[in-house]
């Protein structure tokens, strides 16, 4: 049958136009006709001319006619039907376009049941109702976009089981990115938002607010958690292609490109609603070009398939992962032990003051490329701090202040120019530096089993230079000595941050507590795609069969979980007490030591310095941090919060509480003359014996690989990351774990 002029035109206009251009001429025309059928009911349930009983006869009468097929019925189950309305008559279809139909379906062997899905999907428009929660738009988006994919693939001829599979996250991915796109539209022209209701609710957000150009931190959360969602289902689409169907599928790939391309554009628009996205048609065609290339080239090495993916750990390490992979297109359940996220960095209540305070003060710099990743992602970046630049102000005991200032330039020489200008440093000091500085750029790397000690002095580095510049730095990126930590550590740090490019060394002070910065987000990302995140849900065992990960348990539980994917995110001790004790894993895990932090909280009365946070360079305390932004609004400008930092502390690690605190404020009072005539008002000390790995020559050979001959997958900042024990550590470590799930190692 001959498309309609109409037809004609409404296919024409429809990025389906460019996917089929792939197709065998009968595919293509049966397609064709697919599309007219699709295009004509969800007329039926939008066009205001018709009322709202004439729709549901309307509807009624395709499945009527649908059910009728009774060759195209054979060898199916029980068809699922419309929850038809009382007093509601079927209305005949157009019988060309039926009779078509039911001859495609019979040649293609199409199910008629997905005809059926599409009318009950369509069926929702009619009297729009909101979607309270995920599991209802995406029951909703099956009818409308992955009931199509299902005839689709049956007119392209694709054979592999896969591809039933690919009809659903595909026909997900492309529905995802049209809600995404046609927000604005929607709303304006069908008074209809099709986003759950609950992530509404979540981020604070309401029509008004969807469509308003004012910024609005918790729209851009939720339009961030859209792009998620459809990214999800694109890569787990693409993950599910094979040899087989490739072909076959290229028109559906090449669409799915074209829709891809669009959700890509949204977020380089930073998720702005003020103006539709649309492709051009040279770049639809150059997009379906290389779907069309790439699809004649014989698949080298298969992504592996999507499945499910369980992370033990809810820190950095274990929120980045499980984010990653569920991105990846994986199902994925994250467990933690406790009831707070963070891991070691998280935070503890304070019952006496009634403050959440971190462990530890945390920092990020500029060039913690894979922690910032994530807080993108979630579009949490707003609960960051940040310093543009490297301004660190020192000070000495008796008070004199010393400015370490960088400007933002490129080539770190922005550095050169602060450590020019650093009156701590002499010239002597200074020339020394600047030599050193040229020779990292040069590519002068530590040599094997160096330590930072013993590089700094190869490299002629000064006395003073050490004690104004090297050891301060070391201490606080490695928490070492000089004489004992990683010089090939402090290295990969300097390279990236003091000399890395203009915005390496800028610095961001979380405005939250650090088991806030990633949650509830992390745990909302997860659940809009139907994974899940558990608090309080500690791994008591894993399971092991000829030496390989079959399964765990989880609390008290007899049963056993299994899993296609098992990563560990724990801390490396907790790890090796659920390891069986003889393998390769545990053992070397046994031999990695730990290194501890002491960090104290002090409540003023009185506010010690201007900056957001000082050094010191002749004491056991290393930084001082004015975390004053973390009080509560009515104790803001009277009462003031420190955090004190003591890294490789040394014998203050073994002191009492009552000793620790008598240093703290002779140290403070002979830094800070305000201090000496503060009262403090609440003093914790915390001390965290594991707080890193001893990142030493001798530690940095025993860090192990994402990938590990038992079948467990490692993240967690002691990993190989090439970096010490810091949030970019553990981030990267995630990433590193993701890059290598395609890539598993040889028997």
């Amino acid at each position: 049958m001959p498309p309609t002029q109409q037809q004609a035109a409404a296919r024409s206009q429809s990025n389906l136009a460019f996917a089929l251009v792939s197709l065998e001429p009968h595919r293509k025309e049966a397609m064709g006709v697919f599309y007219d059928y699709c295009r004509l009911v969800d007329d039926i349930a939008d066009e205001p001319v018709r009322t709202i009983p004439q729709k549901y006869g309307e509807l009624l009468g395709w499945q009527k006619e649908i059910l009728s097929w009774k060759d195209c019925w054979e060898n199916q189950s029980a068809p699922v039907t419309l929850p038809a309305p009382e007093n509601i008559s079927p209305i005949s279809p157009e019988t060309a376009l039926a009779q078509t139909m039911r001859a495609i379906t019979a040649r293609y062997r199409v199910n008629p049941q997905h005809l059926i899905d599409i009318l009950c999907g369509v069926w929702k428009d009619v009297e729009p109702t909101e979607f309270a929660n995920f599991e209802e738009l995406r029951d909703y988006c099956y009818g409308v976009a992955c009931a199509v994919g299902h005839v689709s693939i049956k007119i392209f001829g694709c054979t592999h089981p896969n591809s039933e599979k690919i009809a659903d996250a595909l026909g997900y991915a492309l529905q995802f990115t049209n809600i995404l796109r046609d927000i604005r539209e929607d709303f304006e022209e069908k008074g209809r938002v099709y986003l759950p209701q609950d992530e509404l609710t979540f981020f604070g957000v309401t029509p008004e607010i969807l469509l308003s150009d004012t910024p609005h931190t918790g729209r851009d959360r939720l339009l961030r958690l859209q792009y998620f969602r459809a990214k999800h289902f694109f890569n787990r689409a693409r993950r599910l292609v094979t040899e087989q169907d490739k072909q076959a599928l290229v028109a559906a790939t090449g669409m799915g490109a074209i829709y891809e391309e669009i959700l890509e554009t949204i977020r380089r628009r930073d998720f702005s609603l003020k103006n539709r996205v649309s492709l051009s048609k040279i770049k639809k065609l150059q997009l379906l070009t290389k779907a069309a290339r790439t699809a004649k080239k014989p698949i080298k090495k298969p992504l592996r398939e999507p499945g499910t993916a369980v992370v033990f750990g809810a820190g950095v390490a274990g929120i980045s992962s499980a984010l990653l992979l569920a991105k990846e297109g994986f199902d994925v359940e994250l467990y933690e032990a406790k009831r707070v996220p963070g891991g070691r960095a998280c935070s503890l209540n304070d019952a006496k003051s009634g403050l959440v305070l971190d462990n530890g003060q945390h920092i990020a710099m500029g060039c913690y490329e894979s922690f910032l990743g994530i807080a993108e992602l979630l579009g949490v970046t707003s609960k960051l701090r940040k310093n543009a630049t490297l301004d660190v102000t020192y000070v000495d005991k008796g008070g004199a202040r010393f400015s370490l200032k960088a400007p933002n330039l490129p080539l770190g020489l922005g550095m050169l120019w602060g450590l020019l200008k650093f009156k701590k440093l002499s010239a002597k000091d200074k020339w020394a530096i600047i030599r050193f500085a040229i020779a990292l750029r040069m590519g002068a790397k530590p040599k094997p089993n160096e330590t930072a000690a013993q590089w700094l002095a190869r490299h002629g580095q000064t006395k003073n230079s050490i004690h104004a510049l090297w050891r301060p730095f070391c201490v606080a990126a490695l928490n070492q000595e000089l004489d004992t930590g990683d010089a090939a550590l402090l290295y990969e740090t300097l390279v990236r941050s003091l000399f890395g490019n203009a915005d390496a060394a800028a610095i961001y002070f979380s405005k939250v507590p650090l088991g806030e910065l990633f949650y509830p987000e992390a745990e909302r990302f997860l659940k809009s795609i139907g994974s899940r995140a558990q608090l309080g849900a500690q791994v008591t065992a894993l399971e092991f069969e000829n030496g390989k990960i079959t399964g765990f348990k989880v609390g008290d539980a007899p049963q056993v979980r299994t899993a296609d994917l098992y990563i560990s995110a724990m801390n490396w001790q907790a790890l090796g007490a659920l390891l069986e004790g003889k393998s390769p894993l545990a053992q070397t895990l046994k031999k990695i030591p730990s290194a501890g932090i002491l960090n104290a909280h002090i409540l003023s009365d009185k506010k010690w310095f201007a900056e957001p946070f000082v050094g010191f360079l002749d004491s056991p305390i290393q930084w001082v941090f004015d975390r004053s932004d973390l009080l509560p609004k009515e104790k803001q400008g009277t009462h003031f919060l420190y955090a004190l930092t003591l890294s490789a502390p040394g014998p203050w690690e073994t002191r009492g509480t009552k000793e620790i605190s008598e240093m703290l404020r002779a140290e403070l009072s002979s830094h800070f003359p305000q201090a000496a005539q503060s009262e403090f008002l609440r003093e914790i000390v915390v001390k965290t014996l594991d707080a890193t790995f001893a990142a030493t020559p001798e530690t940095e050979q025993l860090r192990p690989n994402a990938q590990n001959e038992n079948g467990l997958m490692l993240a967690g900042d002691y990993t190989a990351t090439a970096l010490p024990a810091t949030l970019e550590s553990a981030a990267l470590s995630a990433r590193k774990l993701v890059d290598k799930i395609d890539h598993p190692p040889l028997p």
